[in-house]
C-alpha cells in the first residue's frame, strides 16, 4: 500500500486505481537543521479510532503505522493496522481486521487478523528494543492492544532501522464519491536506535537527547479530494471525510449598488466606483483563490478586480473591486463573484440597479 510516508507506490491489481494517503512522517533533524527522511527508528505505536462504515465492493481503507527502507535497493516495509474493504489478497472486509502488511526485496505479503471495536493500540517494533507494551524478540513484531499478533520474517531483523510514518490511506473506484469515513491517530509514540523505547512523542529530541526529530505532515494527492486531514498535535492527527475545506465570499452590506448614467452629465454616484469583497477560509482551506465576475446579461456597467487573493487557513483577504459605467442598456444586473480554490469555490451575488438616459442634461 504504501513504501514510504510520503511516496505511494502502484495500487495492488486488486485495489482500486484512486488513491488518497495522508499522515505524518517522522523526519530527523540533524543540530536542529537538515531535517529529512532519516533511517533512525525502530519502533512506533498509537492508538486508532476510527467510524468504519462499509465502502463499495471495489474500495478499501486504512488506518497505519509504517517502518520504511528506501533504495536499498528495494523499498522495503512493514505496516501493521486496521483495514476496511477490499483488501490486496481480494478479501473483503465487511468489519474491521488487524492486518500486517510486509514488502521484502524478494516478497510480499498480506494478513488479516479478526478483531472488534472502534479503538486499538497498535504497536509495531524491532527486537533487542523494549516494545511499549513487552519486551521483543526475534524479528519485527505486531501487537495489538497488549498481545502480541505477528513476527515478521528476515529481513526484518535485530539491528535494522527504519524512516517512521502513521497515516490514513483510501483506495477507491471512482473520483466523484467519497467513503463517509473519519477517525483519528493519537498518542504517537517512537523509539530510536540509540536504545531503549524511551516514549518520545512525535517531534520530541531523539532518545540520546541530542538531534530532535519533525513531525512532516503528508497528503497524496494534494490537495486531497475529498478527504482532509487536521492536524491536533506532535502525537495526534484527524483525517477522514470531514467537512469540505473551501472559501466563503461576501460583501458589505447592502450587496447592491444604484447607478444613474446619462449621455451628457455622466454618472451619480461618480465612476469609478469602489467596494470590498471578503474571502474567508473555511473547514482550513489555505492557499490562492482564483477571482471571477460574470454577470446574467451584458450592456451596461462592468465590475473589475484582481484576479487573484492568497487566503490564510482560518483567516480571510479582503479585495478591492471597481464598479465602471458602460453601455446604454438600463435594467438590473446581476453580478456573481466567485472565488476558487483547491477545486473548490465559493461566490456571491452583487446586484447592480442601472439607469441610463440618453436624453438627459
Amino acid at each position: 500500500m504504501m513504501a514510504s510516508p510520503s511516496i505511494i507506490v502502484p495500487a495492488h491489481a486488486t485495489l482500486a486505481a484512486n488513491v488518497y494517503e495522508m499522515g505524518y512522517a517522522l523526519q530527523s533533524c540533524p543540530f536542529g537543521i537538515a531535517c529529512g527522511n532519516y533511517e533512525y527508528y525502530n519502533g512506533a505505536s498509537g492508538t486508532v479510532s476510527s467510524s468504519y462504515p462499509v465502502p463499495a465492493s471495489t474500495d478499501s481503507y486504512n488506518w497505519a503505522l509504517s517502518l520504511d527502507k528506501t533504495g536499498d535497493p528495494h523499498d522495503t516495509w512493514f505496516q501493521a493496522g486496521i483495514v476496511m474493504g477490499l483488501d490486496p489478497n481480494n478479501n473483503f472486509h465487511q468489519s474491521p481486521a488487524f492486518y500486517v502488511e510486509t514488502k521484502t526485496p524478494t516478497a510480499y505479503t498480506f494478513q488479516t487478523f479478526p478483531t472488534s471495536a472502534s479503538q486499538h493500540s497498535i504497536a509495531i517494533c524491532v527486537p533487542g528494543v523494549v516494545c511499549p507494551i513487552g519486551l521483543a524478540s526475534g524479528n519485527v513484531q505486531a501487537w495489538l492492544d497488549g498481545s502480541l499478533i505477528y513476527t515478521a520474517p528476515s529481513p526484518f531483523s535485530s539491528g535494522q532501522k527504519f524512516t517512521l510514518g502513521a497515516f490514513f490511506e483510501v483506495h477507491q473506484a471512482g473520483t466523484n464519491y467519497g467513503i463517509p469515513v473519519s477517525g483519528s491517530w493519537s498518542n504517537l509514540l517512537w523509539s530510536d536506535a540509540h536504545g531503549p523505547w524511551c516514549s518520545r512523542s512525535w517531534g520530541d529530541l531523539l532518545c540520546d537527547d541530542i538531534e530532535s526529530t519533525y513531525s512532516r505532515s503528508f497528503t497524496v494527492p494534494d490537495p486531497v479530494t475529498p478527504y482532509h486531514i487536521n492536524f491536533l498535535s506532535q502525537t495526534s492527527f484527524e483525517a477522514g471525510i470531514g467537512p469540505t475545506p473551501t472559501v466563503s465570499l461576501s460583501t458589505d452590506s447592502p450587496s447592491s449598488f444604484t447607478l444613474y448614467c446619462t449621455y451628457y452629465a455622466g454618472c451619480s454616484p461618480a465612476t469609478p466606483w469602489y467596494f470590498y469583497l471578503h474571502i474567508q477560509s473555511l473547514n482550513g482551506f489555505s492557499g490562492t483563490v482564483t477571482l471571477g465576475y460574470t454577470v446574467n446579461h451584458y450592456g451596461g456597467p462592468n465590475i473589475t478586480g484582481p484576479t487573484s487573493a492568497s487566503v490564510p487557513s482560518g483567516g480571510s483577504t479582503t479585495v478591492r473591486l471597481y464598479v465602471q459605467a458602460g453601455g446604454a442598456t438600463a435594467g438590473i444586473y446581476y453580478w456573481t463573484l466567485s472565488g476558487t480554490g483547491g477545486g473548490y469555490t465559493g461566490s456571491t451575488i452583487f446586484t447592480i440597479t442601472y439607469y441610463y438616459c440618453r436624453n438627459c442634461v
